[in-house]
Formats: structure tokens, C-alpha cells, sequence
């Protein structure tokens, strides 16, 4: 997740602590653990994080007279860019090498939505946040990002704005404009749940939560006693743990579900202070040094499980699966070490350094995207034979899969042809296992036929026997 410039504000290492467990659920949900089944509130409590961090270091700034829009921007550019765009253009030769044409035209747009800050806008209008095929994009999780720089865009001109007029007013306005965002969430995972989960203004009350926590901190004149801050804080990192072991994908979200992970975090900052037990386990040094780390972690994950995460390898397994966790956070450190601390540190890079190599990375996955885009995802890669016809008409069609299938649906099998009989039931899932078979030409080795079953996930039987092509996220019905 997107980073503040921790260096300019009174520093709290166990913010850096709650960042650690605020990324390891998300790398061990994405990751496949089915104990993490609500791992995905990570991003949330980032959002929190985010607000509170980035609220404090404008206000001190505005306090001191010292504020420059200008600065704000460059500041967050360093801290965010470098990693983002290094990490992207790794991501290039691997998806050279392994994305067929159909993904490669998806991450060539997603590359494009990258640049332009509306990830979450582009993977909005894709799929829902759950949906198995988002496993396989390499950026996907970029969305939470371009909801973090959007508000960043929009949030400083705000602060700026109330400052100097309402400036006593600033927290009562963001409370009600967090109370509008978290209703409108709520109406939203009812009536629109993809644009809900995707989109700012239904993120916008997670960011503002931090925001009023700074606000509250600075300005409030109570002092709680230790046993009520151990109390409180401890409630408020039970409630994180709630929504990480408790949640699922069946949970609405956000909605008043997001309330819980969000105002725990909320509780956390605010009351975990100094010799408080809450305050003593996020100061741990292995869970500051996984804080400090944690957005490199965040952004290396996806393209890792991504590529190599996938279910028609054979070597999927859970060993495999604990391999690519390490090889998440020892990329993470080397990122940090080389690319995050020289290219956030003002003393160690020029500033025209700092653009010239961030321009040139930039321009590079432009050139990469639009030929992407414009080349059908690549496809010249391949030889002429090689199912072009078929990807082709996958990305100008997006009923081919479908259209596919229904030429199969209650087809009866021949009893003279020698060839195995294959059944495939279910939903859209199941569509897309018949597309599995067509575009690897088990086609020819099988009779196939097609069952349609609202709400099954995916089940397929060869001849009786449940077939060992079913991925791992299809579910085998008996």
C-alpha cells in the first residue's frame, strides 16, 4: 500500500507493527490459506493507516507554514512511484514469457489503467473482487492503490481549502462526510457490490477514519488511564483479528461488516500507547521490520502468485505455496533496501534523477502496453496455427466461451465412439473448463458434454472418475 513520508511526522513504530498485520493477511489470503478467509480487511486497515499518517503530516506542515502543494506531490511521488514502477516493469518479460494472448491484452490495459491512477476504475468494469480469474492478473491489486493516490489527489486541495476559514470544523465535516460514505457502502453492497468495492467514494470513510483519529488525538484534552488504553487497544486489535479469521468472501463488502477491522484499527492507533501490551507486540522488531517493508511486500505478491500460482501447474502445493510467501518478503527487503530508501530518501538522489529515471520507467511500460493493446495481447508471438482464430474471437467476443458451451449443453454421448465420455455441470465456471479442454485439444481425445447448474461451482467426471484437470478453485461434486 501506499507509503507516507514517515521521516516529517513524530514517528510511532507501532504503526509500522500494525502495517505488518495489516499485509501478512492479505499475502496469506491471496496466498491460498484458507484460515486467512477474511485476510483481504488488510487493505482496509491500510486505508486507516493511510488517513491518519497522511492527515498528520499536512496539518503539521499547515500548522508551521510550511505546506506546499507542490512539495506534498513530489513527496508522494517518491515515496509511491519507484517501487510501483520497478516492480511493473519486472512483471515484463515474465508476462512475455508465460501470458497467453487473451491475459497479455488484459495486462497490457491494466499497465495503461496503472499509469493513469484508475486501476480500480478498470478492474470495476471487469470483475468482481472474488472472482477466481483475478488470481491469474498480475496487477490486480493495484485497485487499492488508485483508490490511495485519487485521494491523494483530491484530499490536500480539501485540507487546504477548510484550513484557514472552518479550521476548527475540519473533523465534524469529515465525520459527516464518513457517515455518508459508509451508508452509501452499505447501500452499495446490496445494489452494486463490484462498484462498491472498488471505488473511492465508498472507500472514502476508511481513509477519513485516520484522519479523525489524528484529529482526535491532537485535539482531544482527555487522558485515559493504562489500564483503559491496554483495555480499548486490545479490544480494537481483537476486532482486526475478527475480520481477518471470521470474514469471507459471502461477507458483504464494505458495508457495516467494514465497520469492525476498520474501527479496530481506528482504536488501535489511537489507544495503543506507550507500555500498553497491544503497544509492546506491534513494537516487536520483526513486526516493525515487516511494517517497514510492507508496501514492496504488497506490491510484489500478486505478480508472484500471479505467474506462478496458478492451477494447471503441477507443481501447485502447499510447500509451494509457503515458497512463494518468502519470496515475497525477500524481494520486499531488496526492493526496499534499493529501490524505496534511495528513492524516498531526498539526500540520497537529485531530484532530477529521480524524474529522469521514473520518466524513462514510465515510458517503457507505455510503449509496452500499447503495443500490447494494439498487438491483441501479442498474439504474433505465437505461430499463425496456434489457435489464433480462437483468441481472437475470445477479445472481440465476450459471449465466445458461452456460445461454446451451449453447442455442448445435454449434448448426448455416442456409444459406438470409442473416445472417453467427459460431463461438465455447473455455472460459468464450468463454461470455462470447457474452454480449458477446446483451447488445450483434449477436444479430440473426448466426447464432451454440458450440464448447466446454476450455483455449482464446477464438477467434471471422465468416464465416472472425477477428472484431474479440475483446478483448484472448481469444486468437486460426487
Amino acid at each position: 500500500m501506499c507509503k507516507t513520508d514517515d521521516l516529517t511526522v513524530k514517528y510511532r513504530p507501532e504503526i509500522d507493527g500494525l502495517r505488518a498485520f495489516a499485509v501478512l493477511p492479505v499475502i496469506l489470503f491471496h496466498a491460498g490459506f484458507p484460515l486467512f478467509s477474511g485476510g483481504y480487511i488488510g487493505v482496509d486497515v491500510f486505508f486507516v493507516i493511510s488517513g491518519y499518517l497522511i492527515t498528520q503530516l499536512i496539518a503539521e506542515d499547515l500548522e508551521g507554514n510550511r505546506f506546499s502543494l507542490l512539495r506534498f506531490y513530489s513527496r508522494r511521488g517518491r515515496r509511491i512511484l519507484p517501487a510501483l514502477l520497478f516492480v511493473s516493469l519486472a512483471c515484463l518479460p515474465v508476462a512475455w514469457l508465460l501470458l497467453p494472448p487473451v491475459e497479455m491484452l488484459n495486462f497490457s490495459k491494466s499497465i495503461l489503467a496503472l499509469l493513469s491512477f484508475s486501476s480500480n476504475i478498470f478492474f470495476w468494469q471487469e470483475t468482481g473482487y472474488f472472482n477466481a480469474a483475478n488470481q491469474i492478473k498480475p496487477l490486480f491489486h493495484t485497485w487499492s492503490l488508485a483508490v490511495e493516490e485519487q485521494f491523494y489527489l483530491l484530499y490536500p486541495i480539501i485540507i487546504i481549502g477548510l484550513w484557514w476559514r472552518l479550521r476548527k470544523q475540519i473533523p465534524y465535516i469529515f465525520l459527516i462526510v464518513a457517515i455518508f460514505s459508509i451508508l452509501l457502502a452499505e447501500w452499495g453492497s446490496r445494489n452494486s457490490p463490484f462498484a462498491n468495492y472498488y471505488l473511492l467514494p465508498t472507500r472514502m470513510w476508511e481513509l477519513l477514519t485516520g484522519a479523525l483519529c489524528y484529529f482526535y488525538i491532537v485535539k482531544s484534552n482527555s487522558s485515559f488511564s493504562w489500564l483503559t488504553n491496554s483495555l480499548v487497544s486490545f479490544i480494537g486489535f481483537c476486532m482486526i483479528l475478527c475480520g481477518i479469521f471470521l470474514f469471507d468472501s459471502s461477507t458483504p463488502f464494505p458495508s457495516f461488516y467494514a465497520l469492525i477491522p476498520t474501527f479496530g484499527a481506528a482504536l488501535v492507533i489511537v489507544t495503543a500507547v506507550n507500555g500498553t501490551p497491544v503497544n509492546l507486540l506491534l513494537r516487536k522488531r520483526v513486526f516493525v521490520w515487516l511494517g517497514v517493508i510492507s508496501y514492496s511486500a504488497y506490491l510484489w505478491h500478486q505478480p508472484l502468485y500471479a505467474f506462478f500460482y496458478r492451477p494447471e501447474y503441477k507443481f501447485y502445493s502447499v510447500p509451494f505455496q509457503i515458497l512463494l510467501v518468502f519470496a515475497t518478503f525477500l524481494l520486499s527487503a531488496l526492493t526496499w533496501r534499493f529501490v524505496e530508501k534511495p528513492f524516498g530518501n531526498s539526500g540520497s538522489l537529485s531530484h532530477m534523477k529521480v524524474a529522469i529515471s521514473l520518466f524513462s520507467v514510465f515510458l517503457i511500460l507505455l510503449l509496452f502496453a500499447v503495443l500490447g493493446f494494439r498487438g491483441d495481447g501479442f498474439v504474433s508471438r505465437y505461430a499463425p496455427g496456434f489457435h489464433q482464430e480462437n483468441v481472437l474471437a475470445q477479445m472481440n467476443d465476450p459471449s465466445f466461451v458461452a456460445k461454446r458451451s451451449k453447442g455442448l449443453k445435454n449434448k448426448s454421448f455416442d456409444e459406438i465412439d470409442e473416445k472417453k465420455k467427459l460431463l461438465v455441470v455447473g455455472d460459468s465456471y464450468a463454461q470455462d473448463m470447457i474452454n480449458v479442454f477446446f483451447e488445450s485439444s483434449l477436444k479430440d481425445k473426448y466426447q464432451i458434454s454440458f450440464q448447466h447448474i446454476p450455483g455449482v461451482c464446477g464438477a467434471v467426471w471422465i468416464d465416472g472418475e472425477v477428472s484431474d484437470y479440475v483446478p483448484r478453485e472448481y469444486e468437486v461434486i460426487c
